[in-house]
């Protein structure tokens, strides 16, 4: 099954989307910082990433900017979520194949994250 990487500062968001995902089938890797999260996707190379924007070392435009640099991941799908900073990084279709503002649907994420999947695996 999919590798879904979820990065948020926040523990309870974070716990909240993993056992979603869990739920469905999906296997499921977290960080609590951009840093990490960059590490985890360079060993781990997962099939999507969701990630928050506020976040301590390295915020998640940060992190998803330098995965589209990288060509071993640039390919990797990566979901935002966001508070106030929606409408600061809604136009970056250059980095984020969607954007969620917190509180988000969970069957929504969960939904995206499904189809992002299925579009890689074919």
């Amino acid at each position: 099954m999919a590798l879904i990487l979820i990065v948020d500062d926040e523990l309870s968001l974070t716990d909240f989307l993993e056992h979603a995902l869990l739920d469905v089938g999906f296997e499921v890797m977290k960080a609590g910082d951009g840093v990490r999260a960059l590490h985890i996707a360079s060993v781990h190379h997962p099939d999507v990433v969701v990630t928050d924007f506020m976040m301590p070392m390295k915020t998640g435009l940060e992190l998803t900017a330098e995965m589209r640099a990288d060509p071993a991941l640039r390919d990797i799908p990566a979901i935002l979520t966001t508070g106030a900073q929606g409408a600061e990084v809604r136009g970056r279709a250059d980095l984020f194949d969607a954007v969620f503002d917190k509180p988000y649907n969970l069957d929504s994420v969960v939904d995206v994250v499904r189809n992002l999947c299925e579009q890689n695996s074919q």
